[in-house]
């Protein structure tokens, strides 16, 4: 029976260390009793279970040092990250090279922060006990480039949402965006009693005081982790595949055998084999065909073959109708199907905003009021690499922010005024004439 909050407060280093080793021996247990899985998951699966058998069994010694609890914890901590990926196996996803980038390398200590100055000094503090290096971009210049990196090679993300403004809790979730896109594990941040308009992927820890904060941001990091998700029965490889289909249409002999590879890798349930051929048939592309691989933390998504598709996100209400009209009007000018977000802060809502942008073609982010949802939906297009217009409403009331915070709680690419249907109309018209198309 899982743990309480109060319960887990209350356990000691060692005792913690032990509940996280379990919850992982579990997963690897339910992985093992899968059918159908090829050698090599199996084995894999067996050396991950061997490890964690091998921690548990050092930790339960009658005597253990402390120095030993330290090397248990960074033991379980590496392994946990081991097994986060072993379960994101199947979730390959193609996405645009240049939002995605070529991927740096995972950074098994690093845990990127995003959130308030006088939380990152305390979690500072606890990672530098922990062996753990702790890393947060500030504002400036190449705010968002250098978030974005760090964040791409982080082993764990925790997010503060519980500053007071608007910029905070939008940055935070346009952070977990991409984290979700990059299929980096997440812990939210927020304050007690704090009504968040954000639907939480991960867990949710609310700090109260500084004298309990040390253990509930030792949870964050270990919650990020343990217990980690269940993986899929690989079925979302023929997305994938579908997905490729498309880009190496008429691309020649060469080609259509490593596709070959691909479709014989997924036939077989290997996760394994089907990312090293996805990743040979890469390589043998033209650079203008050429995707970016990513294994993100929910399902691949794509749009619909020969489908034009441009998903608008907008906050409710006076302005949703004020913008509705232009936006619509430009896409079906141009044989583009428009599809308005309709989205609630409830659960299971970053599942259908995930499967909405990956679905979509072209993303038009209304950023007036800075929504949480809006932010987080722009979050995963940008690791997606999805093509993103971005307008701001100057004369809707409460929505004149200081210009310098936009690049702090959103991309700092160009940000589109408007003020009529006329001016949004002509937005969205020449974003579509410019953007590539699928």
């Amino acid at each position: 029976m899982p743990l309480s909050l109060s319960e887990l407060l209350r356990c000691d280093r060692l005792t913690l260390v032990l509940k996280r080793l379990t919850d992982l021996e579990e997963v690897l247990k339910e992985e093992m009793a899968k059918p159908m899985q090829a050698t090599s998951d199996r084995q894999r699966t067996q050396s991950l279970l061997l490890a964690a058998s091998q921690i548990g069994d050092r930790i339960r010694r009658p005597s253990v040092e402390q120095e030993t609890a330290g090397e248990a914890d960074r033991a379980t901590f590496r392994l946990a990250i081991a097994v986060q990926a072993h379960l994101r196996r199947h979730n390959l996803a193609i996405a645009s090279t240049d939002g995605a980038r070529v991927a740096p390398s995972t950074q098994p200590e690093r845990v990127f922060f995003a959130g308030r100055p006088d939380v990152r000094r305390r979690l500072e503090r606890i990672c530098r006990e922990r062996g753990l290096d702790l890393v947060a971009a500030f504002e400036g210049p190449e705010f968002d480039a250098t978030a974005r990196d760090l964040l791409r090679s982080s082993a764990v993300a925790i997010l503060d949402v519980g500053g007071r403004g608007p910029c905070d809790l939008a940055d935070g979730s346009y952070q977990l965006g991409r984290a979700i896109s990059f299929g980096v594990p997440t812990a939210i941040l927020a304050r007690r009693r704090q009504r968040l308009r954000l639907p939480i992927a991960g867990p949710l820890i609310r700090l109260t005081d500084v004298a309990h904060d040390r253990e509930r941001l030792n949870l964050a990091i270990d919650g990020a982790l343990c217990p980690p998700a269940r993986s899929l029965d690989g079925s979302e490889m023929e997305r994938t595949i579908a997905a490729l289909d498309r880009i190496v249409e008429n691309a020649g002999p060469l080609v259509a055998a490593a596709m070959r590879s691909v479709r014989r890798a997924s036939a077989n349930a290997e996760p394994d084999r089907f990312r090293d051929a996805v990743e040979d048939l890469i390589g043998i592309l033209p650079a203008a065909r050429r995707p970016a691989i990513l294994f993100p933390s929910l399902p691949p998504s794509y749009p619909a073959p020969g489908e034009r598709r441009l998903l608008h996100a907008a906050p409710g209400g006076q302005l949703a109708a004020q913008a509705t009209g232009p936006v619509e009007s430009a896409s079906v000018s141009r044989g583009v199907r428009y599809v308005r977000s309709a989205w609630r802060p409830l659960p299971g809502a970053v599942n259908t905003i995930w499967d909405n942008i990956g679905s979509a073609t072209f993303l038009v982010a209304e950023l007036a009021g800075l929504d949480p949802l809006v932010a987080l939906a722009v979050g995963m297009a940008d690791g997606l690499g999805k093509p993103t217009l971005k307008v701001l409403n100057k004369s809707t009331p409460g929505s004149e922010m200081p210009a310098r915070a936009l690049p702090r709680a959103l991309p700092p690419g160009d940000v589109q005024l408007w003020s009529d249907g006329a001016a949004l109309h002509g937005h969205v018209s020449r974003y579509l004439d410019a953007a590539p198309g699928p």
